[in-house]
């Protein structure tokens, strides 16, 4: 007889204990109210329409199939159960090892559309960094000014380009110091850039690319700094006064998005993606006791019953009260 206010996600809360909804489409979901881009957006509805329940209820039949025949291994006598039982095991196994492998290598290109693909900006000091990333957000993030050694920590924007989230970095310019606050700066610049997607490197006329502890080329675009003043460097010349360049940058970062986000699959976060590797580990442990000279039996039914109880865990079948509070708390008015 009395009402009152639902609180943020009950609804979706009694959707899942009411199985209408699994633990992958509340994800889903919050990842939507969340969402920021275009891409985004469709990576959470995909979620949000149960691909990755539907996926998972697949994987967990067969794991379930596999499992019953191992059963019936371990409760007949050998006299009893057909010839082709482990084969048909083996065969199950290896299937699925591979769409979950699969899955996993699609997480990474999943998790940059999820989480933004990140871009750091190098350089030495007042080579044009803070103006950059400036101009490309269209405000004033970053201290710009003729004194070397302003940016002493990480600035950030977030930008849209054609759909995708883009993280950019304006770090410390790299330099020898004695200035103890400066050298933390140009340590964590290091740190980022080597952990990021891509770097773009802005170099002064007397700068060159092996200057730079930088990993594989793959991820590193070399530019000569101010073009509009500086002329004398064989790269494509960045001018954040005059703006030449830009386009040409913004077109090369929208390309490497295009190819690395084109291999996302439905595991888009870090849940999913462990629960499905410790998946991995134990049909690994199948296959390895399947090929042994004297298969446990026990052993092989043991690991099949806890991939199932991982498969239940990422969709929301046994107790996920720990999952549900980080997921719920995206619901609340404001955020």
């Amino acid at each position: 007889d009395k009402l009152r206010m639902a609180e943020p996600g009950e609804f979706t809360r009694r959707a899942l204990y009411n199985s209408r909804l699994d633990l992958s489409q509340v994800e889903g979901l919050s990842d939507l109210l969340n969402a920021e881009t275009e891409s985004q957006q469709k990576q959470s509805l995909t979620l949000l329409t149960g691909a990755l329940g539907k996926k998972v209820s697949g994987w967990r039949k067969k794991i379930l199939y596999a499992l019953a025949l191992t059963e019936v291994m371990i409760d007949f006598s050998d006299e009893d159960v057909p010839e082709n039982t482990l084969p048909k095991i083996k065969n199950l196994v290896s299937k699925l090892l591979v769409e979950l492998k699969k899955e996993l290598r699609g997480y990474k290109a999943a998790e940059i559309v999820r989480n933004g693909f990140n871009v750091v900006i190098l350089g030495r000091p007042n080579s044009g960094k803070s103006s950059l990333i400036n101009f490309l957000s269209g405000r004033d993030i970053s201290i710009v000014s003729d004194i070397s050694g302003t940016t002493r920590d990480i600035m950030e924007a977030k930008l849209n380009i054609n759909g995708e989230q883009v993280n950019f970095f304006d770090t410390a310019g790299i330099q020898y110091t004695n200035d103890p606050i400066e050298k933390i700066g140009i340590k964590k610049a290091l740190k980022i850039a080597r952990n990021a997607d891509l770097r773009v490197i802005l170099l002064e006329p007397d700068d060159q690319p092996q200057n730079y502890d930088l990993p594989c080329s793959e991820g590193n675009l070399f530019f000569r700094a101010k073009c509009d003043i500086n002329k004398k460097h064989p790269y494509k010349g960045l001018s954040s006064r005059t703006g030449e360049g830009i386009p040409e940058l913004i077109e090369t970062i929208s390309e490497l998005l295009k190819s690395k986000v084109s291999a996302a699959g439905l595991v888009v976060n870090e849940r999913h993606k462990n629960s499905i590797s410790k998946t991995v580990l134990l049909l690994n442990a199948v296959n390895e006791n399947l090929n042994a000279n004297c298969c446990e039996v026990e052993l092989l039914a043991e690991d099949l019953r806890v991939s199932i109880q991982n498969f239940d865990l990422l969709i929301g079948k046994i107790d996920v009260e720990h999952i549900l509070e980080n997921i719920f708390s995206s619901f609340c008015i404001g955020k």
